[in-house]
Formats: C-alpha cells, structure tokens, sequence
C-alpha cells in the first residue's frame, strides 16, 4: 500500500506520472490519495483485471491490505 498526502504543488504528479508508474509494481494493492487541506480518500483497490476507485468525503476509510478500519474523522480530527 501507498499513501500520498496532497498538496497544491504534488497533486497533479501523485495523481498521473506517480500512478501510473506505481500500476506497474505487481505487489501494490492499494493506493490512496489524502487531501490536505479537507476530509476526502480517494483510494485505488487492485481486483481482477484492473483497479477499482472509490472516493470517501465522510466515514469509514477501509485498508484491507493491512487489516485495518479508521474514520476520516479521525484522520483529520486536528484539521482547522
């Protein structure tokens, strides 16, 4: 798994020349993207022929790979 916090600056290379260079590493099962400045996951899940996208702005944020469950509010519980 991989994770990228964002910025202004990093988002459109995290999110292009990074992703689809990070496609081609055969143990990757996820890669999720955070936002900086406001509560939003997008994450990329490995399945059969491909990869499945999901986009969380509230709840539950769930890393299968590493067995683990927390929630974005949580994660941003010290954003302003």
């Amino acid at each position: 798994m991989i994770v990228e916090v964002l910025s202004d600056r990093t988002a459109e290379t995290d999110r292009g020349e990074k992703w689809l260079n990070y496609q081609t590493l055969s143990s990757l099962q996820m890669y999720v993207l955070l936002e900086q400045t406001t509560p939003r996951a997008e994450v990329f899940r490995r399945v059969e022929g491909g990869w499945f996208y999901e986009k969380i702005e509230s709840g539950m944020l769930r890393l299968s790979c590493i067995d683990l469950e927390v929630t974005l509010e949580d994660i941003y519980s010290r954003l302003d």
